[in-house]
């Protein structure tokens, strides 16, 4: 700046600085007088950097890949059993079929769990029982019938329940061995319409059936069967 009335403004920022003349000191020489020659000094050698030490280089540390853990294993649950005899699901809904009504059957004991369901169905000889309105304690209502032919109804609601020798084949497992190979088909496949409804009866459920095959005609469904 070469102004000669300066003011500092604060919001501005930075710092002001003037330049102060002295009393003795900034006059120039007249050029009848010889400025004292000072003594020549010998500049001393600038001293050498010291020598940086040598980079190291670390190797680039690699990947970790954490280790698998192991899968755990589930065991299957153990088939429920009364007095030696397994609790064998039949189906969801109320347990009917030729005779269920034939008296003394059905038989109401009331609200029990399942287990104490099938204690009193193996003392009563009965062929079946059926869990209808389950609570969360555990317990519903147990009705007993001694009718053989079991078919589950399931707008009845509940679910349907036999006593059996045999523990109960977990629904997709069979053995290999009995693993059927498909058939050619040769000819149209014939249907014969049953009846109206889901096809149920004793062993509906017996190794590796049902099968399911998806959403496909009556036809396509035939020759799969027919296979």
């Amino acid at each position: 700046f070469g102004h000669a009335d300066v003011t500092t403004v604060k919001s501005l920022g930075g710092e002001c600085y003037k330049i102060i003349k002295s009393a003795d000191g900034d006059e120039k020489p007249s050029p009848g007088t010889k400025e004292k020659e000072q003594p020549k000094t010998t500049p001393k050698p600038a001293a050498k950097p010291a020598p940086s030490p040598p980079k190291q280089y670390s190797r680039p540390a690699g990947k970790v890949v954490p280790k698998p853990s192991p899968t755990k294993i589930e065991k299957p649950n153990e088939p429920e059993s009364v007095d030696g005899k397994y609790v064998v699901e039949v189906g969801q809904g109320g347990c009917r079929g030729k005779n269920w009504n034939q008296p003394p059957f059905p038989v109401n004991q009331g609200r029990l769990s399942k287990a104490n369901c099938a204690k009193v169905c193996l003392k009563s000889d009965c062929s079946a029982f059926h869990m209808l309105y389950p609570e969360e304690d555990g317990t519903a209502e147990c009705f007993l019938y001694g009718h053989k032919e079991l078919i589950p109804v399931k707008g009845l609601g509940g679910t349907c329940y036999t006593l059996s020798d045999k523990a109960p084949t977990v629904a997709g497992s069979y053995d290999e061995d009995d693993a059927d190979e498909e058939q050619e088909v040769e000819g149209p496949v014939h249907m014969a319409v049953l009846g109206k409804g889901r096809c149920r009866g004793p062993g509906w459920t017996f190794k590796k059936w049902p099968v399911l095959k998806g959403l496909i005609s009556a036809e396509q469904c035939a020759e799969s069967c027919a296979r």
